[in-house]
């Protein structure tokens, strides 16, 4: 059996999009994570 390569951590998501230096990235990454929990209906995870 095979193992997952990523597992989720406690690590916070927003402290993760503040640490982008690069502000279109920053806002772009905000943008997504919004998409995404839009269309999952669930919070991010790292």
């Amino acid at each position: 059996m095979t193992s997952l390569k990523t597992i989720p951590t406690d690590n916070s998501v927003f402290d993760f999009l503040l640490s982008v230096e690069h502000v279109e990235r920053r806002q772009d990454f905000q943008t997504f994570k919004a998409i995404m929990k839009e269309i999952t209906g669930q919070e991010p995870v790292m």
